[in-house]
């Protein structure tokens, strides 16, 4: 992965909207920012490799106080274009003395600004201590937060080093935290003036122990490569250690203009954390009461633009923030196209009238579309999240429509794609060149796989009832034929008539009998000998019947 210098050791930061190539392509997309602060020589740039598999350059063995980071250096974790790791400069470098001090505490009031989770480390032998340069750098990061009332939480996650085996885990964890509570007060004590607040508002605070680098190389790679996975998991998922909440909504398309404001605001101001705003404005002040051929016509342009461009986009950020933490709640904004336009439009107008006085000067229409360009950005990306809320609540509809095998898919179809499209223009803003033709189109193919998906249902249900239907007509043709076979058997039937008749003319043995049963007619003629043969003697019938006083019978069916 390459490595991006993004701060140099002279203080000059990259002056590009973008770090990354691959950046260009990802648009407004939300980064996740980490950053690394300790001391020089404590193995940040080793961690970070570990930890996110990023290629930061490390310290050569038997170097001794030489900073090999300087500046800040920024790379992206491996496979995840949307985890970007700053690695920033150590502290307490022998190489800048103590004027470096000055650097380093303007570098972490920086990253303080950009990180969602900031990673401190610490050696284990420093546990306990205060003045360290760790906690020194810590207290930069809490004034920067106490100095930025509307922002949000922000995880720090203390990675203490070179930890003995035996080590009392719940002990170092107890110690750190109590450090840091320490460092909170102090920081809130240097804000003279302003209410006590509570560090757990402002930081969520996690410890982890590393065993040693160099005699537990196995079991440190390990532990980094669980660590990694935890922060770079997605923030929905159980065990995550990063949350929405923490998240400052940075667009991957305006990071390098968002940082670059943050970083000028600092360093060429000369302002401190904490006092960043003062700082500005007095510069500011200081500019406008320079004689006009000292002012060149561009002296106070230049510093009127960039405090001016400050407050309106910290102002607008956070007015952007609380339509992201609605939508981030799971809770669509109503009207957010128009609120967009509002944000945006209001802080193009205030910055257009706070620099009506430098109007002609380029820097004042450069500045102008960098703010419109980042707010604009910020808001496309609560744009794209309230989309995403607007498809998952029409297909709620289409299943909750389809549910009823009464209600037509065609028409839980219509009314779906209807609602979609509602909401979605709603929450386009008006001139922009926002879109969701991507999320329509993707909507469009989950309900017809939806409707497909029904219609084979119901197909399986209608042939399951013919099915059902013809074997209940082949059980009742077997029953009928059943009950026939019976009937021929036992004759008669209910509804049918039979009839018999027979007939035996006087003083003969002839027998004739007529039957109908069931459509068929029976003719039966028969010739029984006489029981009383015997006493007729020689004119009796037998006499005539022939051998043996046998009987005759004819049948004839018809």
């Amino acid at each position: 992965m390459s490595v991006v210098q993004v701060v140099d050791a002279s203080g000059n930061i990259k002056d590009t909207p973008t770090w990354f190539p691959e950046d260009e392509s990802l648009g407004s997309e939300s980064l996740t920012v980490f950053a690394m602060l300790g001391p020089q020589g404590s193995g940040k740039s080793t961690l970070l490799n570990a930890v996110f598999g990023t290629a930061f350059h490390t310290a050569p063995k038997g170097s001794l106080g030489v900073a090999t980071s300087k500046g800040i250096a920024a790379a992206k974790a491996a496979e995840n274009d949307l985890a970007l790791v700053l690695d920033v400069e150590g502290a307490d470098a022998r190489e800048r003395g103590k004027a470096g001090k000055a650097f380093q505490d303007q570098c972490a009031g920086f990253v303080a600004q950009l990180a969602d989770v900031i990673l401190v480390n610490l050696w284990y032998h420093d546990v306990g201590r205060l003045g360290t340069a760790p906690l020194d750098l810590l207290e930069v990061v809490f004034k920067e937060a106490l100095a930025d009332e509307d922002g949000g939480k922000t995880l720090v996650r203390f990675v203490v080093r070179d930890a003995e085996d035996d080590a009392d885990k719940n002990a170092v964890v107890q110690a750190v935290l109590a450090d840091a509570a320490t460092v909170w007060d102090a920081a809130c004590a240097a804000a003279a003036g302003k209410p006590a607040v509570d560090m757990h508002k402002k930081f969520n605070l996690d410890v982890v122990l590393l065993p040693h680098f160099k005699y537990s190389r196995p079991q440190f790679d390990a532990q980094c490569a669980e660590l990694g996975a935890e922060l770079l998991e997605n923030s929905g998922a159980p065990g995550a250690l990063v949350k929405s909440e923490y998240s400052k909504g940075l667009p991957v398309e305006s990071i390098g203009a968002f940082a670059k404001l943050g970083w000028d605001s600092k360093y060429k101001e000369g302002a401190t954390a904490g006092a960043g705003a003062a700082a500005n404005a007095q510069a500011m002040a200081e500019a406008r009461e320079l004689p006009a051929t000292e002012q060149g016509g561009s002296a106070a342009a230049i510093v009127a633009a960039d405090q001016i461009f400050s407050e309106t986009l910290f102002a607008s950020t956070g007015e952007v923030d609380t339509l992201m933490k609605t939508v981030e709640s799971g809770e669509k904004v109503d009207d957010l196209g128009n609120k967009s336009n509002e944000i945006l439009t209001n802080a193009i107008a205030r910055f257009s009238a706070e620099t009506a006085e430098y109007s002609n000067e380029p820097v004042v229409a450069r500045k102008k579309r960098e703010l419109e360009e980042i707010v604009d950005g910020r808001l496309h990306t609560v744009f794209l999240k309230q989309l995403q809320l607007i498809r998952e609540s029409a297909i709620q509809r289409f299943k909750t429509s389809t549910a009823s095998d009464e209600m037509p898919s065609d028409f839980a179809f219509f009314t779906s794609d209807n609602q979609f499209n509602r909401e979605a223009n709603a929450a386009v803003r008006p001139g922009s060149d926002w879109n969701f033709t991507s999320e329509y189109n993707d909507l469009q193919t989950t309900l017809q796989d939806s409707s497909a998906q029904r219609m084979r249902l119901m197909q399986q249900k209608i042939q399951a009832g013919q099915q059902q239907v013809q074997a209940m007509q082949y059980l009742q043709m077997q029953q009928g034929q059943a009950q026939a076979m019976q009937q021929q058997q036992y004759g008669g039937g209910p509804g049918q008539w039979n009839i018999g008749a027979a007939y035996r003319p006087p003083e003969t043995n002839i027998n004739m009998s007529l039957g109908y049963q069931q459509g068929r007619t029976n003719i039966q003629v028969s010739m029984v000998p006489d029981e009383q043969a015997g006493l007729l003697g020689p004119s009796g019938f037998t006499s005539g019947v022939g051998p043996g006083n046998l009987g005759l019978s004819f049948n004839v069916n018809v």
